[in-house]
């Protein structure tokens, strides 16, 4: 049924072009196809809209589609267990809803819909095909098997943090999410493999994770400060491309931000992990907010040293101009409980004394050795310690090498 060359469809026709998957559905240059408002189409075979789509209600595809020259697609649930191609130029839609078992390639400039909604499947987005959602808010779902694959740029609408359900080819789930971010703000998240030669740690990590990085960049909007949260799995925390010789007894899983002026890695902060297993998988949050300014800030995985409740533990290595506070100076941790006095005393290489503190009630976090003898910088290299503390949980004694850091 047609009227002025425009296609009423109706259940009749939507059941006629179910029951033919493997047809090719053509809308001719000189035809539009409308969809009512609270009427759902499915169409199994490719399609290929040379003519005026218009679509209020909802169109269900289960292969590809080729919008040619129209550039609003309406609501769109994508499904079906095979591969599915969407294919136009500067395309928007609706409200996007990926339901299925294979992967959706967006081979247009962008695609910016109104709202997300991740039950299965994977969407393959990046820096030259960008999935846009215009209601930042308003992404749901997301998993190991339903997230987008590479790059989503998210547009803010209101305070509520922004999530972005991010993977990497479908292999690993990768989120992250923005807390405060202002409405009117445009912040993209591009999920991928790094480069393992620039993963350099800063002298006060351990190392960093080469599974993953995330880079963050803002759109036309202003600068502001935010708390990141991320939530990963699959990634390897105890083997490094490039590792630092610090030990401990205890460490602690952190984002790291690579310095612009440096290209090293740094922590920048930590306030909790959760879920986790410390090694392969968990949820992390940084200690304080972060500015998301112009500059794109890649972030990573990384572990540092770090006391965790009643733990006593002497790091081997410390760094007086290192980028974390804690390894500044060389000193033992005790978290949790008080400490009656501490002793520590650091020798040279020629058995000469260059540190020593002997002081009852002590704040450990001020005490400890900064790496100077007489107002001068002791060279890099290994030193002899000797530490004596007395708690209340009872008496510690450590001896050993230390390294000093420059």
């Amino acid at each position: 049924m047609s009227v002025n060359n425009k296609i009423i469809l109706t259940l009749c026709v939507a059941s006629w072009l179910s029951s033919s998957r493997a047809q090719v559905f053509y809308l001719g240059e000189s035809t539009g196809l409308y969809v009512g408002q609270e009427l759902s189409f499915f169409i199994g075979g490719n399609v290929k809209a040379n003519g005026t789509l218009e679509n209020e209600g909802l169109l269900e595809l289960y292969s590809d589609i080729d919008f040619v020259q129209n550039t609003s697609g309406g609501n769109l649930t994508l499904m079906g267990a095979a591969d599915q191609n969407v294919i136009g130029q500067n395309l928007t839609a609706g409200l996007v809803t990926l339901r299925k078992s294979g992967v959706v390639h967006l081979h247009s400039n962008q695609l910016i819909a109104e709202a997300l909604d991740l039950q299965s499947g994977i969407f393959n987005s990046d820096a030259d095909h960008q999935l846009v959602v215009s209601n930042g808010q308003s992404v749901t779902g997301g998993s190991s098997d339903a997230h987008v694959s590479g790059s989503l740029t998210l547009q803010s609408v209101s305070p509520n943090p922004l999530r972005f359900p991010l993977g990497i080819g479908g292999e690993y789930y990768e989120e992250l999410t923005l807390e405060n971010v202002p409405s009117g703000s445009s912040i993209n998240v591009l999920v991928q493999r790094p480069d393992v030669d620039r993963l350099i740690p800063g002298d006060s990590l351990i190392g960093l994770a080469d599974e993953v990085e995330w880079i963050i960049s803002r759109g036309n909007s202003v600068a502001f400060a935010s708390v990141i949260g991320i939530m990963f799995e699959e990634v390897d925390l105890e083997t490094f491309p490039h590792q630092n010789d610090i030990r401990a007894d205890k460490y602690v899983v952190v984002i790291a931000r690579m310095k612009q002026d440096t290209l090293l890695y740094s922590p920048t902060g930590y306030a909790e992990l959760t879920d986790t297993d410390e090694v392969t998988y968990g949820t992390l949050f940084t200690e304080s907010a972060i500015e998301i300014a112009s500059d794109s800030i890649f972030l990573a995985l990384g572990k540092r040293p770090a006391a965790n409740g009643p733990y006593f533990f002497v790091p081997n290595a410390f760094a007086p101009n290192g980028d974390f506070n804690d390894n500044r100076r060389f000193r033992p941790f005790l978290e949790g409980y008080d400490v009656h006095s501490v002793d520590i005393r650091v020798w040279n290489r020629y058995n000469k004394e260059v540190y020593r503190i002997s002081v009852d009630d002590p704040n450990l976090s001020e005490v400890g050795w900064d790496g100077m003898h007489n107002g001068i910088d002791e060279p890099e290299g290994v030193y002899y310690f000797s530490i004596n503390l007395e708690s209340e949980i009872g008496n510690f004694s450590k001896q050993g090498t230390l390294l000093l850091l420059r």
